[in-house]
């Protein structure tokens, strides 16, 4: 037997007893074990022992295994970047809410798209940004819908100059339609 490792030593051979010509008597007989007579007139009983009592024997030696699967990394960020219900990770392990879509912009916000958008409209693109279940694609997502804002006039200073602003679009009909990266956050 090697210690250290992780290895199972089960021995699955019947036990075989060898009894003199009187045949014994047993008090709580095996219901797997079987008397027979050999050639020799000696009563032999052959039993087999359950894979129940094999179980019991199992001797694990060594480093616990690894199993990635039940790492609270690797279920908890799944769960996080596809928008559903998670518990978070900190000592106080507290449920954050699954991401809804909410109500359109009001009648203040200048891009309206709450006209332009109907509530199935706005579901498919909820869906198609939650569904796909990695940061980093939502990342490129959000970005292959952004186009730079070049302003008509700029004031030119010995400064650095501040980014470009950006605007969120989806094409539909070979149009362009602005719409709010609230959109995306909802």
């Amino acid at each position: 037997m090697c210690f250290g490792m992780n290895r199972v030593m089960l021995e699955r051979n019947p036990v075989h007893y060898q009894y003199s010509c009187i045949p014994p008597v047993v008090e709580n007989p095996d219901e797997n074990a079987t008397l027979e007579l050999n050639e020799n007139n000696i009563l032999t009983q052959n039993t087999t022992v359950n894979e129940e009592t094999l179980e019991e024997e199992i001797v694990t030696h060594g480093k616990k295994l690894r199993n990635p699967k039940t790492w609270k990394v690797n279920t908890v960020y799944p769960l996080k970047n596809s928008g559903k219900s998670y518990n978070s990770r900190g000592r106080l392990k507290i449920e954050i809410p699954a991401h809804k879509i909410q109500p359109p912009c009001g009648e203040k916000c200048g891009l309206k798209y709450s006209t332009k958008f109907d509530s199935a409209a706005r579901q498919i693109l909820f869906d198609a940004f939650w569904g796909l279940g990695d940061l980093q694609r939502q990342r490129e997502y959000i970005v292959r819908h952004t186009h730079e804002i070049k302003p008509k006039y700029r004031y030119t200073c010995t400064e650095k100059y501040r980014a470009l602003n950006t605007d969120f679009y989806f094409e539909e009909n070979n149009s362009r339609i602005r719409f709010c990266l609230i959109l995306t956050n909802q």
